[in-house]
């Protein structure tokens, strides 16, 4: 994703690979050897919220990538609008990732009444007072969205993905090895 905002922003930027986790990213930062890394809010929020805090932040958010607004980031940027028209497709696409990433696949031809059945199953959990609590526990953040919802986002992000997009966020996105 660092790559897509460069080239989508006009950035000058080297993207680093081989970082092993988001702890190693983190403690890149923290040490100076690396000035910036894509992870989502809730990773930023549960593992370093005091680098946000206070009147001199260490760090500061300045895009978001997704379909909807973080509740936490109301000031901060959707990346889809602040890129060029021709990348708007691309960061759209790029944009369900998240959201697609946290919701169940079952594989083509599964009947209508289990894909309805699991929809229930996963909505149900995502309102129970117990799943809730429990993920607050975790210092994480629950924003569930139901599969109707991520279905019509997949068929959005696929319906704006001609292939001149998907060429445009591979070529973006994809890191070559060095030996290419």
């Amino acid at each position: 994703m660092p790559r897509y905002m460069i080239a989508a922003l006009g950035l000058k930027g080297r993207v680093v690979a081989g970082y092993k986790g988001s702890n190693a990213s983190i403690m890149a930062i923290e040490q100076g050897e690396a000035d910036m890394s894509a992870f989502n809010w809730m990773a930023w929020s549960s593992i370093v919220p005091h680098w946000f805090r206070g009147d001199k932040p260490f760090a500061l958010p300045i895009a978001q990538i997704g379909v909807i607004k973080d509740p936490d980031l109301p000031d901060v940027p959707m990346l889809v609008d602040l890129v060029p028209e021709k990348y708007k497709a691309g960061a759209r696409f790029l944009g369900t990732l998240g959201p697609i990433g946290r919701g169940l696949a079952l594989p083509p031809g599964v009947p209508k009444q289990y894909v309805e059945t699991m929809r229930k199953a996963f909505d149900d959990m995502n309102a129970d007072a117990e799943f809730a609590a429990d993920v607050r526990k975790r210092t994480l953040r629950l924003h569930p969205t139901r599969g109707v919802v991520l279905q019509k986002m997949v068929e959005d992000a696929l319906t704006g993905a001609s292939p001149e997009v998907v060429a445009l966020v591979r070529e973006a996105v994809v890191v070559r090895r060095a030996t290419e």
